[in-house]
């Protein structure tokens, strides 16, 4: 998030604070790298790509993601007494430092600044930010990870919404009796750039959603909906057996809440 001004007033840049999802240890004068790999702004910035690609070229062509780049087994010395690669991580750095604070010369800033009472919040069922982040199937998906970036490169006060799918779209293959395979890919979220939201207490953040009871009518067609607490357990369930046994159809205006939560 950048720096963000509302109401005329430059104000603190809008920030979520996380909680990492995995520890460990990198030289204290290569910590900047931990800010990098944890910020998804290396997914369409090819110079930061190309400054994990020099730490481990092996690691970066196999993950195509930085978290599992410098959590390895790295020669973290023979980077450190390597002067080209320290200027290129000290301009990547500053850069991005550059590009996370400076936000009042951007289109948003010197145009619309003035008329905005808060951040704005971007829901998506899917996100489309890197290969390497499977939470998305296709082109909408990339459409909403582009809106993102977009949102951040004029530094809009933009806070994105959506679902962490922990095993991902489904990967389809055709057998040889010409019958569809799927594989839903198991995610490490430990090896992945992402991190818990705390709350105002520095815990990891909940949020409540509502619970939509699903029946058919007499003609075994549509779903009646009444709300209450959900788990993800119970959506799990209750979707599975309407969409994958089609029993009963979905009204449009639901169908959308049911693809968001069938693998959530």
């Amino acid at each position: 998030a950048r720096a963000s001004r509302y109401d005329g007033q430059l104000m603190d840049p809008v920030r979520v604070p996380l909680i990492s999802a995995a520890s460990f240890p990198l030289p204290p004068r290569l910590e900047g790298l931990r800010r990098l790999a944890y910020n998804l702004h290396w997914a369409w910035h090819p110079r930061t790509r190309g400054l994990f690609n020099l730490i481990d070229r092996t690691s970066w062509n196999r993950y195509r993601n930085p978290i599992p780049v410098i959590s390895g087994p790295t020669e973290w010395s023979r980077l450190l007494d390597d002067a080209k690669f320290l200027a290129e991580y000290h301009d990547v750095l500053g850069e991005f430092d550059g590009y996370m604070a400076n936000g009042a010369g951007h289109w948003f800033q010197r145009r619309y600044a003035d008329q905005l009472s808060g951040p704005i919040a971007y829901f998506c069922a899917e996100y489309g930010f890197h290969e390497s982040l499977g939470i998305y199937s296709g082109g909408l998906g990339v459409l909403a990870g582009d809106h993102m970036k977009s949102a951040s490169d004029m530094a809009l006060p933009a806070i994105g919404v959506g679902l962490l799918y922990r095993k991902g779209y489904f990967r389809q293959t055709i057998d040889a009796d010409g019958h569809q395979e799927h594989d839903y890919p198991d995610y490490d979220l430990s090896r992945l750039p992402l991190g818990r939201v705390q709350d105002a207490s520095g815990l990891p953040l909940t949020v409540t959603i509502e619970r939509y009871e699903l029946s058919s009518d007499s003609q075994g067609d549509y779903i009646i909906v009444q709300r209450a607490h959900a788990s993800r357990e119970w959506v799990n369930a209750v979707l599975r057996n309407f969409l994958i046994h089609k029993r009963h159809k979905i009204p449009a205006q639901y169908s959308s809440m049911a693809k968001m939560v069938l693998n959530g």
